[in-house]
């Protein structure tokens, strides 16, 4: 069964809800004139790594470290090469007698999300170079009994905000990672390395009737620049998105409660970054 298996990113035990994390591979058919009627030539693509790993988000001391920690795998970058500073092997044994390890991965993106009713998670979506068969975790992995954050653990701030009538946030990490092929023989179809890319930060936000963001949204134009911060507390791990800008809501008409969505873009400043 595939509760008793495990979960290992970057040499840390996490509990996950699920992964997709596969290696996977295209194989085509070129199109040839060969006077038969059945296709006689394959062509092998390349082998890609990636997928997700979806954690739920413990209470109980454990929240700020944790989320501390995947923070950091998704956003700690050389400021040099503006590469991710965090990679390496990733490992799913999907039951005690079958496992796998991907190597060289990176984070692609980090999102979160928390709804009003319901528990926060948190989705890592990998990229990495080789996977290999067999992944062993041979003692067992020592977890404390501890509470999944929920959304009455969440508030929202910053501008206009006020977390009494917000109902959902969502944000994504996106490092815009891309794989590197080479003709390198210890590789062969597999990317030789991992590359990170421009990064991109978005997210939405849903209110309980009217967009309290709606007058900034309106006021783009206007504003040459943005000083606008949006900040969120997940159980004692905040943080902090600079120079926000809004779109307009997205509000219908129905029977029930009215709600509206937003979605929101952080950007990079003069002297400093989209992330606080």
């Amino acid at each position: 069964m595939g509760y008793i298996g495990a979960v290992v990113v970057f040499g840390t035990p996490i509990r996950a809800m699920s992964s997709s994390l596969k290696a996977q591979q295209r194989i085509e058919h070129p199109d040839v004139v060969d006077n038969r009627v059945d296709r006689t030539l394959y062509q092998l693509g390349p082998v890609e790594v990636e997928g997700d790993v979806v954690v739920p988000v413990v209470k109980s001391g454990e929240s700020q470290t944790f989320l501390t920690q995947i923070w950091d795998w998704a956003t700690k970058r050389d400021m040099t090469s503006g590469e991710l500073i965090n990679n390496g092997d990733v490992i799913l044994n999907y039951s005690y007698d079958i496992g796998r390890t991907f190597n060289g991965c990176r984070v692609n993106k980090l999102s979160m999300k928390a709804t009003a009713g319901e528990r926060v998670e948190a989705t890592m979506s990998f990229m990495g170079t080789t996977a290999v068969e067999g992944a062993s975790i041979q003692d067992p992995i020592d977890y404390s009994p501890a509470r999944v954050l929920t959304w009455d653990d969440v508030t929202v701030g910053g501008g206009e905000l006020n977390s009494c009538e917000i109902k959902e946030f969502t944000f994504e990490v996106n490092n815009n990672c891309v794989r590197n092929y080479t003709f390198c023989p210890e590789t062969g179809l597999y990317a030789s390395s991992i590359s990170t890319g421009k990064r991109h930060i978005n997210g939405t936000i849903q209110f309980q009737g009217w967009a309290q963001t709606e007058s900034l949204a309106i006021s783009n134009y206007t504003r040459s620049t943005s000083t606008d911060q949006l900040t969120f507390d997940f159980g004692g791990f905040a943080q902090t998105f600079n120079h926000v800008i809004y779109e307009y809501q997205s509000i219908d008409i129905n029977v029930g409660v009215i709600n509206s969505t937003v979605n929101w873009y952080a950007h990079g400043g003069k002297s400093d970054q989209a992330i606080e």
